[in-house]
């Protein structure tokens, strides 16, 4: 299938890639998933489907169709131009051995939540100087809660900024992948904002039948609903799912979606595709 031919959804650039910048990992990662093309993985097509519009099973899906989708999920507008990009962040990566010390370990793409400058504003310091203070003290064998209580008892941070540093730190030591939570399930966040109002949005989740038009076939039990705000979702598939909703004025609102609980890893960018696809069909269907 020509990428060429096929009409495209628009994707934002991202601020940093989703892994660290090896071509090989991304090579890998597009004959994956032209595997699971091949083998027509509900998930996997809905994932092209928010780039190639017109895909359908049974298409034409050749790997340089692969490569092209991962290279617009990094936000490129192509294979050869993602592939200039890593090419170029390879020749600024040093490689350390294995006996050096854990903060020599932290390299320079390492996915933290926040930047540098954000940090230092809020707290007075530093990635780095956090890193440093917290190895200091052997948080890298403390639990989520143990390192929270040495930022909030020790040096008065607040409590949002408190999970910031202590995710950012786990993060930076291992202790936590991208997207997993202290607990150690992963999860994925998306948002979409629909030009509809509130309670329009509210409804096409909360009614079953609108809900079909746009979700189909998803086995989901609403727990708890609380009109014009948030829904609380069992995922009969794996996983828990709250729905948060934001007017940004008489006839635009935001849909925020966060899946969590979930247990397997692979699952995140399968799951975060998901969700693209299905926001964008519910946004066609209210803004027709």
């Amino acid at each position: 299938m020509s990428t060429t031919s096929i009409s495209t959804a628009a994707s934002a650039p991202k601020s940093e890639l989703s892994t660290a910048p090896n071509l090989e990992y991304f090579r890998k990662h597009a004959k994956a998933l032209l595997k699971q093309v091949t083998a027509s993985d509900p998930l996997t097509v809905q994932r092209v489907q928010v780039h190639l519009t017109k895909f359908v099973v049974g298409s034409p899906f050749l790997l340089s169709d692969a490569q092209w989708i991962i290279a617009r999920e990094q936000g490129f507008e192509s294979w050869p131009k993602f592939k200039a990009h890593l090419d170029s962040l390879a020749g600024e990566i040093s490689i350390v051995g294995s006996d050096a010390p854990v903060e020599a370990k932290l390299s320079s793409n390492t996915a933290l939540p926040m930047g540098d400058e954000a940090v230092m504003s809020k707290t007075g310091k530093p990635w780095e100087e956090w890193f440093t203070i917290l190895d200091a003290r052997g948080a890298v064998k403390m639990s989520h809660k143990e390192i929270v209580a040495i930022l909030h008892n020790e040096y008065g941070i607040g409590s949002w900024w408190q999970q910031m540093l202590t995710v950012g730190y786990e993060q930076a030591r291992g202790l936590r992948v991208k997207n997993q939570s202290c607990a150690g399930y992963y999860q994925v966040s998306i948002n979409k904002t629909i030009n509809a109002p509130l309670a329009a949005l509210f409804d096409a989740w909360a009614n079953n039948d609108i809900r079909e038009q746009w979700l189909p076939g998803a086995k989901l039990t609403i727990r708890k609903a609380n009109p014009g705000k948030n829904l609380r979702i069992t995922w009969h598939e794996g996983g828990n799912i709250e729905v948060n909703f934001y007017a940004k004025g008489d006839f635009k609102t935001q849909c925020s979606v966060q899946h969590d609980k979930f247990t397997d890893q692979e699952l995140i960018e399968p799951i975060r595709a998901y969700w693209a696809a299905a926001l964008e069909r519910l946004k066609a269907l209210l803004e027709q």
